[in-house]
């Protein structure tokens, strides 16, 4: 680096965890490999870190909630404590699509429905002693896209067409086909770019299939409910044989 280029240099102060919340100025200068000392460089600080933050409870980092109306909930420190909760579509918290305040329980139900998506949440804690503290770190939890409705199979002569609907562009698929409720030996597992798949040589029998979607960037979304199919004898092939009778009579 070319010399006297300003440099960017983080650094950890643990003795701040002791030091009570209030107003400080904060003053470092440069010294370099042969001692030689720069100027002082001075800020004022102000820290403001109590009351902590509580512990976020649930949903885990990254978890994938199924329930449109995700619950949330944090740990509690003291019986007067109050907290703010925020959700938002992006870390940064840009836009909030939950932002309550003065919550007398470390818990909340969202009270409209978060279509699928990643989302964050964070939580404030506060009490009539210390004020109102510092967020907690952002964490994410994933609403993942229902699994595509199924429509009803059709036979034809090359097998048993299976079709859901689309999920949109860029969008794949994963199909299982299975014997046992588990799918733990599926018969088929394919991962498709079109919301169809044929099903040919099957033989006749039931079957259990399911399907789900995978995003562009490969978020998986959850299956969709099992389907039942049958698959049926196939009808007698043509007997010609059964005409002589009448061929006799003429």
């Amino acid at each position: 680096m070319p010399p006297n280029q300003p440099q960017s240099i983080r650094i950890g102060l643990q003795a701040l965890d002791a030091l009570p919340d209030g107003e400080y100025r904060v003053r470092v200068r440069g010294v370099d490999a042969t001692g030689l000392e720069g100027r002082d460089a001075e800020w004022p600080l102000t820290l403001d870190a109590r009351p902590e933050p509580p512990v976020l409870v649930s949903p885990a980092p990254n978890a994938r909630i199924s329930d449109d109306r995700p619950a949330m909930s944090w740990s509690r420190s003291h019986a007067d404590e109050r907290w703010r909760l925020q959700v938002s579509a992006n870390e940064g918290f840009d836009t909030l699509i939950v932002d309550r305040r003065d919550l007398t329980e470390p818990a909340y139900a969202s009270e409209a429905a978060l279509p699928p998506g990643s989302y964050f949440w964070r939580v404030a804690s506060s009490n009539p002693d210390e004020g109102t503290g510092p967020f907690s770190d952002p964490q994410l939890f994933r609403r993942p896209e229902p699994g595509p409705a199924m429509e009803a199979p059709e036979a034809s002569p090359d097998g048993l067409a299976l079709r859901w609907r689309s999920a949109g562009e860029g969008v794949s698929y994963q199909l299982q086909i299975a014997t046992g409720e588990d799918f733990a030996q599926p018969l088929v597992e394919a991962r498709l770019d079109n919301a169809g798949y044929l099903l040919r040589g099957a033989v006749p029998g039931r079957y259990l299939l399911r399907v789900r979607s995978f995003s562009a960037d490969g978020v998986e979304g959850d299956w969709a409910p099992v389907q039942v199919i049958t698959v049926p004898e196939p009808p007698p092939s043509f007997q010609p044989w059964w005409l002589l009778p009448l061929l006799f009579l003429l």
